[in-house]
């Protein structure tokens, strides 16, 4: 499902792809900070 951002910068001429943790849930989040740096 593409969300309302993705949209928005794809319309821009952006190409988007999402992190590996994106779909996680870690108290809130999308997964822990080892996880987000990651996807860095």
């Amino acid at each position: 499902m593409e969300t309302q951002a993705e949209k928005l910068f794809k319309s821009k001429g952006f190409k988007v792809k999402r992190g590996k943790y994106v779909l996680e849930n870690y108290y809130g989040t999308a997964g822990t900070k080892e996880q987000k740096a990651e996807n860095i």
